[in-house]
């Protein structure tokens, strides 16, 4: 019958659906740290005796960013990774490169730096170049005052000189006790319920955005599995006590099983570019990151 042959058409647009989503698979980034193997991407990092690798020899302008485009995606990792960005003028042929700022990988895509790293980008008549260093104990932003000081409030101003943050934003948990930054990465908490993750410690509570100047630490009773919840922002609290926000996000990527089996999360990880979060270039643009 017509049922039967449409029923046919169906079947087989969804076999050929799923053919190309895994040969695409196959060449893309995914957003599980493990198909890559981690322990090369540490030996990778730690055979230089300065912890770092570089990127490009000389980047002029905003042509950096570009670099950042197509040399990130290989890095990716559950630890986080820290860029940083040394320049000298184009003019010379020195070799003393002076560290202008620094920042943390959170995308394939993107870092996050204090909006000062960004207005160096600008200037055409200078170089860069990029140093991908691993665990480094620096943090990318200027530290916010004690919570508990603050009234469980602290602004944003303090960390970012005024930058509007957006009010739509997703999660992060706030570790209890000091945690070294390489078991805190922002993204972790995308793929945070599957097996082969380390777990974060018991949670005392969450940050999350109150309006667009204010945040606001949310005590919690959830799990050490931490689910995250809408408007949660991504924190680290330093060994000196204090908090430093490494990053937001707009939407959790739900892709049904870890290794992207499912038919519609294979389609649905196509259709949204390979991304690692839902809506994050919105985000980035309201923090100036690029």
């Amino acid at each position: 019958t017509w049922t039967m042959s449409f029923g046919r058409v169906v079947l087989i647009f969804w076999l050929m659906a799923a053919a190309f989503g895994l040969h695409m698979l196959k060449d893309v980034p995914h957003p599980h740290p493990y198909p890559y193997d981690v322990a090369k991407l540490r030996e990778f990092a730690e055979d230089d005796a300065k912890n770092q690798r570089y990127l490009n020899a000389c980047i002029c302008g905003e042509r950096i960013m570009e670099s950042f485009k197509v040399h990130l995606a290989i890095f990716w990792s559950k630890t986080p990774w820290f860029l940083y960005v040394q320049h000298y003028p184009c003019d010379t042929k020195s070799e003393s490169w002076t560290v202008v700022c620094s920042g943390v990988l959170i995308t394939k895509k993107y870092f996050l730096a204090p909006e000062e790293c960004m207005d160096h980008f600008r200037e055409e008549s200078e170089c860069y170049r990029v140093v991908l260093g691993y665990n480094h104990p620096k943090i990318i932003t200027k530290p916010i005052k004690s919570v508990t000081e603050l009234g469980n409030r602290v602004t944003l101003g303090e960390l970012f000189h005024g930058v509007e943050i957006s009010a739509s934003t997703i999660p992060i948990c706030l570790p209890r006790g000091n945690v070294d930054a390489k078991t805190f990465a922002s993204y972790q908490m995308v793929t945070m319920k599957e097996k082969n993750l380390p777990i974060i410690s018991p949670l005392k509570g969450s940050v999350r955005i109150v309006n667009n100047t204010l945040l606001e630490v949310i005590p919690t009773n959830r799990s050490p599995n931490c689910e995250p919840n809408l408007g949660d922002a991504i924190v680290h609290k330093g060994e000196d006590g204090r908090f430093y926000v490494l990053g937001m996000y707009t939407g959790i990527c739900r892709y049904g099983s870890p290794y992207f089996l499912n038919i519609f999360s294979i389609l649905t990880h196509i259709i949204e570019n390979i991304g690692f979060t839902c809506g994050m270039e919105n985000l980035m643009e309201t923090w100036h990151v690029h």
